[in-house]
């Protein structure tokens, strides 16, 4: 049979578990959060370049 003490250390055990869990969660989140806002901004530049190269091609006159 348990002592008090040794549930109390599981349960502390555990509980730490969780929150370490619920950090990964929260940090998976932010990271996927991240990646779609250089998504956006990936997409930008491109078009940003691709306008800029129809520019030049303009100006050389091709």
């Amino acid at each position: 049979m348990s002592s008090a003490y040794d549930v109390l250390n599981k349960a502390k055990g555990l509980w730490g578990e969780i929150v370490a869990l619920q950090t990964k969660i929260e940090f998976d989140e932010r990271k996927r959060e991240l990646l779609a806002h250089a998504a956006e901004a990936k997409a930008k530049i491109e078009t940003i370049i691709s306008d800029l190269e129809a520019l030049n091609k303009k100006d050389l006159g091709l």
